[in-house]
């Protein structure tokens, strides 16, 4: 199965690129490529359109392949918040209407650019997690098993995220025992729920209900953060 994003610049450093990539890290298993145009467009399960800047490139792609997009399912995100970028992802949306593209998803998770440097707060993080969730579930790729190793994965990426934000050294733990809220390491004890910064409370909500759902059990996640720490840390 394959998810081919669109951006419209395609630059080492662009910020397009920066979130293709952080929507990449939620699932390492899919086959994930960026159009540069030597790609066959009908063989991708899936395009992912990322809207910002200049979208004259996106509009003639989808017009210069307007038979391919047919039924092809498509969903969208943007990147400038309200100056401009709604009205620009709803004329993309617009016209993959009018060559008939399957878009699963008429709300598009929008970034707001609040400084010079590109930043996606957890918040958009988690509305990207479930809009490629709902990608993934268009295509076929997930069953039973597979949500709950994404639910994993999530539970895993807010224990390191809240790890990380409350850590007082940079000593890297080489035992983790979870003891919720609190996790025992060999150098010392984090309380995910003390001293939390504020844009960072809603993960522990999150890892709660995940945990629920899926029946995600401490030993599973202590396996899986401990890699985690080590490849990362």
């Amino acid at each position: 199965m394959q998810i081919l994003y669109i951006i419209g610049d395609l630059s080492p450093n662009s910020i397009e690129r920066q979130l293709v990539e952080i929507i990449q890290d939620f699932d390492n298993i899919t086959q994930t490529e960026i159009y540069d145009g030597s790609q066959n467009i009908a063989l991708a399960d899936s395009v992912w359109f990322i809207v910002c800047g200049n979208i004259d490139n996106l509009k003639r792609i989808i017009q210069d392949n307007a038979s391919t997009f047919s039924e092809k399912i498509c969903t969208l995100s943007g990147i400038g918040g309200v100056d401009g970028s709604i009205d620009k992802v709803r004329q993309i949306h617009s016209l993959l209407q009018s060559v008939n593209a399957k878009i699963i998803d008429d709300d598009a998770t929008i970034i707001p650019l609040t400084s010079e440097r590109f930043e996606c707060s957890n918040k958009y993080q988690l509305d990207l997690f479930w809009q490629k969730e709902g990608v993934l579930k268009a295509i076929g790729t997930i069953d039973k098993t597979r949500e709950q190793q994404d639910a994993l994965n999530k539970v895993v990426s807010n224990y390191f995220t809240l790890m990380k934000a409350i850590a007082v050294s940079k000593d890297k733990p080489s035992f983790v025992k979870i003891d919720y809220p609190n996790i025992q390491t060999d150098v010392g004890t984090f309380d995910i729920l003390l001293n939390l910064p504020d844009e960072l409370a809603e993960l522990h909500y999150e890892i709660d209900a995940l945990c629920s759902d899926y029946e995600i059990t401490d030993e599973q996640i202590e396996r899986a953060l401990l890699e985690l720490i080590n490849r990362k840390w």
